[in-house]
C-alpha cells in the first residue's frame, strides 16, 4: 500500500504519518511499562539515524542519534540491549548532557528486522539503576512490535543505507551460502515486467489502494484528536471538582485552607507578585505554586497554604527544617522531582539541586504525600510533580 501511494505521487510522507501514529503510542507505553521518566524510538532515515517518537525526559522529535560512538553505536553495530546504570560513572555517556536532560540510567534495545538493526527503542530514567530484567524482556516484546508495524506501513520502500546488518547466533543455521542460492538451472531465463511499467489494471488497483490508505490515515488523526479533547476536558472536569469542594467547605482552626487558583480561571487577570520566604521558616512550592510556608520557631505560622486544583493533593506531611542543618548554618532551595503514581501514591523522588541535609529532609516528606488519583479512559495514569523547598535561617 505504501509504494501504491508513491507511485501515485503520495511521497515517502503518507506511509511515515500512520507509522508515527503507532510508534507515538508504543513509546509512551514503554515509558509506563518500565517506570521511566522518558522513552524515544530512533529509525534510519536518509543516512541517519532520527528520533521519531519521544515521551517525557528524552531527546527532542528530529534529533540525529550519534550511530558513531557510545551506547547507540554499540547497540546498532552489535545487535545486543545496552544498559547504563548511572550516567555519572559511565564513561560511554555524555555527562553533560545527561545532566541537562535529568538523566541517571538508560536502557537501549535494538530494533531488529530481518537480520537488520533499523532503529533503536530507548528509556531513561531520572533515578540511577531504575531498569531490571522484566525491563529487558518487555522493551525486546515493544521492539518486536515496531518492527510488525513498520513492516505494514512501509512494505515496498527501499533500505535505507545506514541500517546495521547483525547476525544473531539463532539466524547462523538458516543463512545460505552464495553456491546454495545460486539456481541448479542456468538454462531457464524469466522474463520480469520493467520496474515501472504499469497496466491498467494496476493503475486502478493502486488509486484504490491510495484512496484507502489515504481515508486511513485522515481516520487516524481524527481520532487522535478527539481522544486529546476528551482528555483535556477530563482533567478540566477534575479541577473545577476539586476547586469547588474545597471553597465550599471552610477550613478548621490549624487545618490545610485550599483557596482557587484565579489566574488560571481567569487568564486577563493580573499575575500575582512572587512569594517570598519567611525568614527563619521555610516554604515548599509545587509548579511554580506555593502549597506550605512555615515561619521561625517561637513565631506565630498562618495556615498552610495549598495551590488548588492542577496538583490535585490530598494529604501532605510537612517538611521539617533539620537540627544539624541549622547548627550548621545550612539554608537556601531544594528542587526536586516527584513521580506520582496512577493511584495518587508517590514513587521515585528525585533530587534536582540542593543541599544533601536539605534534600533528605524534603524528599522524606514528600514521599508520604498523597494525590487524588488521576486516569483517562479508565486507565491509571502516572505523571511527575516540580516541588521545590526553601529553607532560610534568622538573619543575625
Amino acid at each position: 500500500m505504501a509504494r501504491a501511494l508513491a507511485d501515485a505521487g503520495g511521497g515517502a510522507l503518507s506511509p511515515d504519518l500512520a507509522l508515527d501514529l503507532l510508534l507515538h503510542e508504543t513509546v509512551e507505553e514503554a515509558r509506563q511499562a518500565t517506570r521511566a521518566t522518558g522513552a524515544a524510538i530512533a529509525l534510519a532515515r536518509d543516512g541517519e539515524m532520527i528520533c521519531r517518537a519521544t515521551s517525557g525526559n528524552a531527546p527532542e522529535l528530529g534529533t540525529a542519534v550519534d550511530t558513531t560512538s557510545g551506547l547507540s553505536a554499540a547497540c546498532l553495530s552489535t545487535g545486543a540491549m545496552q544498559e547504563c546504570s548511572d550516567t555519572e560513572t559511565d564513561a560511554r555517556v555524555d555527562r553533560d548532557v545527561c545532566r541537562h536532560l535529568h538523566l541517571r540510567s538508560m536502557l537501549l534495545v535494538p530494533i531488529i528486522q530481518d537480520g537488520i538493526a533499523c532503529g533503536i527503542l530507548e528509556v531513561f530514567s531520572s533515578q540511577p539503576s531504575n531498569f531490571g530484567p522484566d525491563d529487558c524482556r518487555t522493551l525486546q516484546s515493544l521492539a518486536d512490535d515496531i518492527v510488525n508495524a513498520k513492516k505494514a506501513a512501509a512494505r515496498g520502500v527501499p533500505e535505507d543505507p545506514l541500517l546495521h546488518e547483525v547476525t544473531p547466533p539463532s539466524y547462523e543455521a538458516e543463512i545460505a551460502t552464495p553456491e546454495e542460492s545460486r539456481t541448479s538451472d542456468s538454462t531457464v531465463e524469466r522474463k520480469l515486467p520493467a520496474p515501472n511499467a504499469f497496466t491498467p489494471d494496476t493503475a486502478a488497483k493502486n488509486e484504490v489502494l491510495t484512496s484507502a490508505l489515504v481515508v486511513l490515515v485522515i481516520a487516524a488523526a481524527v481520532l487522535l484528536g478527539v481522544v486529546v479533547g476528551v482528555r483535556q476536558m477530563a482533567i478540566r472536569s477534575a479541577e473545577k471538582a476539586v476547586a469547588a469542594k474545597n471553597v465550599d467547605r471552610p477550613p478548621s482552626p490549624g487545618s490545610t485552607a485550599t483557596v482557587p487558583n484565579s489566574d488560571q480561571a481567569n487568564p486577563a487577570a493580573p499575575k500575582r507578585a512572587a512569594v517570598q520566604a519567611p525568614v527563619g521558616g521555610l516554604i515548599v512550592t509545587q509548579n511554580g505554586k506555593v502549597i506550605y510556608r512555615a515561619g521561625p520557631a517561637g513565631e506565630a505560622t498562618p495556615p498552610p497554604v495549598m495551590a488548588a486544583a492542577p496538583n490535585r493533593l490530598l494529604h501532605r506531611v510537612d517538611p521539617e527544617y533539620p537540627e544539624s542543618a541549622k547548627s550548621q548554618h545550612i539554608q537556601g532551595a531544594v528542587e526536586l522531582e516527584a513521580q506520582v503514581l496512577g493511584d495518587g501514591t508517590v514513587g521515585n523522588v528525585a533530587v534536582l539541586r540542593g543541599h544533601p541535609l536539605l534534600a533528605e529532609a524534603a524528599a522524606s516528606a514528600i514521599k508520604q504525600w498523597k494525590y487524588q488519583p488521576y486516569s483517562v479512559n479508565g486507565r491509571q495514569v502516572e505523571r511527575q510533580e516540580r516541588i521545590t523547598v526553601k529553607f532560610s535561617l534568622p538573619s543575625s
